[in-house]
């Protein structure tokens, strides 16, 4: 038997009201497309944070990396976090005169 939850709109953005028995542990969850289906999943794995904040890759190699991840050892909550960081952070654009009098 499947619930039923109540969609809410505030300012272009839409929400689902998880019954108590269907919330997630957490602030952000793994959201995916199957078909019709939306499937949120809880994240569990620093692969499965880094992955979901990085560009999205070929299923290919999504598959093979979940090969190879597999014999990694689990990275310490704070390196995991520091990681996120640097690959969220915004590098500024670099000065470079005499390239773009190059290439004008």
């Amino acid at each position: 038997m499947s619930d039923i939850a109540k969609i809410v709109r505030s300012d272009g953005v839409q929400a689902v009201q998880l019954p108590p028995e269907l919330r997630f542990d957490g602030d952000t969850v793994q959201i995916r497309r199957d078909g019709e289906a939306v499937i949120l999943e809880p994240i569990t794995d620093e692969r499965v944070r880094l992955q979901s904040r990085v560009h999205p890759f070929d299923a290919g190699v999504v598959a093979a990396m979940d090969a190879e991840w597999s014999s990694f050892p689990r990275l310490p909550d704070d390196l995991a976090d520091e990681i996120l960081a640097a690959v969220e952070e915004e590098t500024p654009q670099q000065e470079r005169p005499e390239l773009d009098a190059l290439f004008k």
